[in-house]
């Protein structure tokens, strides 16, 4: 639904930044319950407990003619939503009554889906450096001076763009294709990540 309304680009960068939901847009009485789970049940229950405004915003936002709705529209997913995170009509007590619904999300599913997402990461920096390898192999020496095919070069192959965390980025001296390049070299831990500015020679010196 938030795809078909909002874009995937948008969906996209609002889905990497979960986290944020919990510890930047909700109240204090919510951000301390949760923690207060958290330190007894793990890690499980920030999942449960972004599940939960992930619903309670679904089924407001599903109002097309509401006012959040239309917010949504005019300011973008990921500002109408911190702002009905910070404006719950509910109480933390309820809240994670309903993150505790969600069947068949208890740590050892969230372990077995980690492990799998991570296997698939890895794969598919697998397959990229095969390609390029074999690219680079299919070079044929012809008196000397060596003759490329163009046929033995296929196109570097992305990641979908769903998993790239830098759709906002812009870089003066690189191009997209060329940030995801580099973004393929990081490790996966750090590339889930979406990236904070922390330097910029224009705005600081």
């Amino acid at each position: 639904f938030l795809e078909s309304e909002f874009g995937q680009e948008a969906s996209d960068e609002f889905f990497q930044s979960w986290p944020w939901w919990i510890f930047e847009n909700m109240e204090l009485k919510f951000v301390s319950r949760v923690m207060d789970c958290y330190l007894y049940e793990g890690h499980k229950v920030l999942f449960r407990t972004a599940l939960a405004l992930l619903k309670l915003f679904h089924k407001t936002v599903l109002d097309k003619t509401g006012d959040l709705y239309n917010s949504a529209k005019k300011d973008g997913i990921l500002k109408s939503f911190s702002d009905f995170c910070k404006n719950l009509n509910t109480s933390p007590e309820d809240l994670l009554k309903t993150a505790f619904k969600f069947p068949r999300f208890s740590k050892s599913d969230i372990q077995k889906l980690t492990i799998k997402l991570e296997m698939e990461a890895k794969a598919n920096k697998l397959n990229r450096a095969v390609r390029r390898t074999k690219s680079n192999e299919e070079l044929s020496v012809d008196g000397g001076l060596v003759k490329v095919n163009s046929q033995s070069f296929s196109t570097p192959q992305h990641r979908p763009s769903g998993t790239y965390p830098i759709h906002h980025l812009v870089s003066e001296l690189l191009s997209k294709d060329q940030l995801m390049s580099i973004w393929d070299e990081l490790p996966e831990r750090i590339a889930s990540v979406k990236p904070t500015l922390a330097y910029s020679s224009n705005e600081h010196g």
